[in-house]
């Protein structure tokens, strides 16, 4: 903002002038301070987690729900289905944080932010890796049941496929290996070979599908050459 200049320019627009270059000095100051949002980028992180906070908040109320033994068993499984789903939507925004926090923020902000998501990621850590692998684990017996047996439902691998990658990337999010024992890793690894397995064979066989009487299951058998 430009000094007024000029002999016509009177003392109040100069004084005027010297306000406004004060407010908006003290208004710097105290966002620096303070770490308040000052951009498009950081407004944006900031209702980022918000978001966050405020699911972290709905995940550890459903959680001491599935906990509570005294509760009915029909409450918990319901209360854990919507946790489940609380946990994969955290998994986004943290994913999203990521990406804001490499934006050009200001070093003051990008630690406050940084913090806040750590402080998150520490309390739903536990309960979301169990989640996820549970999931992970379901996959590994649906791979297996079809490597061990007969036929071959159409498009397997490609579903399975899609969830797996979903499952590693909530993974990731809620801190990668560093959070995993080898034991959980392992199964990651063996869970991925068995749908690259699939994939193979789904590439190889020649696909008639076989329309049950609902006309709603779908099976694969080899073609006669």
């Amino acid at each position: 903002m430009a000094y007024p200049l000029g002999e016509d320019v009177s003392p109040t627009s100069r004084m005027e002038w010297l306000l406004r270059m004060t407010t908006d000095r003290e208004n710097k100051r105290t966002r620096r301070a303070t770490h308040q949002p000052a951009t498009s980028q950081e407004v944006q992180a900031a209702r980022t987690l918000r978001a966050a906070r405020e699911v972290a908040a709905e995940i550890e109320a459903l959680r001491t729900v599935v906990r509570d033994e005294t509760r009915p068993a029909l409450e918990r499984r319901q209360a854990k289905t919507v946790l489940l789903d609380g946990t994969e939507r955290m998994c986004n925004i943290m994913a999203l944080a990521v990406c804001q926090l490499s934006a050009s923020l200001s070093i003051e902000f990008q630690n406050k932010l940084a913090e806040g998501f750590q402080d998150i990621r520490r309390r739903l850590q536990h309960t979301g890796v169990h989640l996820m692998l549970e999931r992970v684990e379901k996959i590994r017996k649906s791979a297996e049941a079809v490597l061990d047996g007969q036929g071959y439902p159409v498009g397997l691998a490609m579903r399975l496929s899609a969830t797996y990658i979903e499952l590693s990337n909530n993974l990731d999010a809620l801190g990668g290996e560093a959070v995993l024992t080898a034991e959980q890793r392992q199964l990651i690894v063996n869970t991925g070979s068995m749908i690259q397995r699939l994939a193979a064979i789904e590439e190889q066989l020649g696909m008639i599908t076989d329309l049950r009487g609902d006309g709603t299951t779908l099976r694969s058998q080899t073609l006669a050459v």
